[in-house]
């Protein structure tokens, strides 16, 4: 598949050629075709079935082991496509017919992400492991509302990628098929895999083409998608865990100088924190033109910068980079540069897929730097989802974002418990490490 499916080249299963991994350069083997019984694995019959012009497919743990090769021995692959080009890839934690929910984020792929090594089942899989790593996040401090701890022991994590043909996302001329076309394919999901979805925002929404959101479309027709944009509860989780990290290092937040990369649907939730704790000294690198005068404009703030001088950014005196970006930020320019300036003190920030290579992590340690992984930072928005979803699942619609605020401060103390960790071990541990040492009896 190249650049995606359209509708002038459908999805029939087959490739031209070995592609590679657009988020880690991984090489994969292309799926078998998909009456081929050998996609099942353990599952007898092959898989495919017609539903309002859906083919469905299940890759079990052994073939997505395939596609990635530090793919988790239980992560499977629900995949959905139609013959003029849309695509659904759903991964999942959750046994097939497990009765379990699958809870992770609705993604609609932006364009911009897009190349020719693209693949959505690479992606869903990927972001289906960071969406594991936030789970045993959330379970390992006791983060979470009520809903969720009732519910702990059913949820299993993935993600929900969804790739329409050119000219149907949201916003444009077609964009309501596009909606359609999920809905069918999260009810599929639902009916042929046996497991009950939890999801909702992530990145792709936003206005359709008819004035109407794309979260209340898919909710009015899903029950198990949510409506809430849950950039709020994510940017507030973002600035509580960061201030406790602040606080762990015997520093006030307010006294400190930040710098945020992006300020779309995290970033600016995060911002408006930061702004009413007080703080004066803000660096933003944006790369929207209307943003960043925006932020100029309206917001005062006078050192914005846009993506090409990034670099420039990182060697000015501020002590902690919060990135919330749509992906790969930390490559090696920006490592070195944040590794060589000496004030920085923190990286945290919520990104997903922000490494092109994260064996360079180790790099940030020997550095001094303390960088917190960005599941535990952004866990607050599958938090906040999930608990939504569960509201609605059991018929009460009084449910609001805010509810979960409270909950997500407890993330404040994390930060400053495990930044302790590691300087009293002289920077000897990882954040996950300490964390899992300070978390070991669930004392949160």
């Amino acid at each position: 598949m190249v650049n995606g499916p359209s509708s002038d080249a459908p999805f029939n299963g087959a490739r031209e050629e070995p592609l590679h991994d657009a988020f880690g350069a991984l090489p994969h083997l292309a799926p078998p075709l998909i009456n081929d019984p050998r996609v099942i694995g353990s599952i007898t019959q092959p898989e495919i079935i017609v539903r309002k012009k859906l083919q469905t497919e299940i890759l079990d743990p052994a073939t997505t082991s395939r596609l990635i090769p530090d793919c988790p021995k239980d992560l499977w692959l629900f995949r959905a496509t139609r013959d003029d080009g849309f695509r659904l890839s759903v991964a999942t934690h959750a046994e097939p017919d497990s009765g379990q929910y699958n809870c992770g984020g609705l993604r609609i792929v932006p364009e911009a992400m897009i190349n020719r090594h693209f693949d959505s089942d690479i992606m869903a899989l990927r972001l289906g492991i960071e969406m594991d790593n936030k789970g045993s996040f959330a379970r390992m401090t006791g983060i979470a509302g009520p809903r969720v701890i009732e519910a702990f022991e059913k949820i299993q994590f993935g993600k929900y990628v969804v790739l329409p043909p050119l000219g149907y996302r949201v916003g444009e001329n077609k964009d309501l098929e596009t909606m359609g076309f999920i809905v069918d394919a999260l009810t599929a999901f639902e009916d042929e895999f046996g497991v009950m979805a939890i999801t909702g925002q992530d990145a792709g929404h936003g206005d359709l083409s008819n004035g109407e959101k794309s979260l209340d479309y898919i909710a009015d027709r899903f029950v198990g998608s949510g409506k809430l944009n849950t950039g709020e509860p994510t940017g507030h989780g973002n600035f509580a865990l960061l201030k406790g990290m602040f606080k762990g290092l015997g520093k006030n937040l307010v006294d400190s100088n930040i710098a945020l990369f992006g300020c779309g649907n995290v970033g600016g939730p995060l911002l408006v924190r930061i702004l009413e704790h007080g703080m004066q000294d803000i660096f933003v690198c944006e790369g929207v033109d209307e943003k960043r005068r925006m932020l100029a404009n309206s917001l005062g703030i006078n050192k914005v910068f846009p993506e090409e001088r990034k670099e420039e950014l990182l060697n000015y005196k501020i002590d902690a980079v919060v990135f919330n970006t749509l992906g790969k930020s930390l490559d090696n320019a920006t490592i070195k540069a944040i590794c060589n300036n000496p004030h920085i003190q923190i990286v945290s920030g919520c990104e997903n897929m922000i490494w092109p290579d994260q064996s360079q992590e180790e790099r940030f340690l020997e550095a001094r730097k303390i960088m917190s992984p960005t599941e535990l930072c952004g866990m607050g928005g599958w938090l906040a989802a999930a608990e939504e979803s569960l509201a609605r699942r059991a018929g009460d619609e009084t449910f609001s974002m805010r509810q979960m605020l409270k909950p997500l401060d407890k993330m404040a103390e994390v930060g400053e418990r495990v930044v302790k960790e590691i300087v009293q071990g002289g920077y000897e541990l990882s954040y996950a490490q300490a964390l899992m040492k300070v978390y070991d009896h669930h004392d949160a």
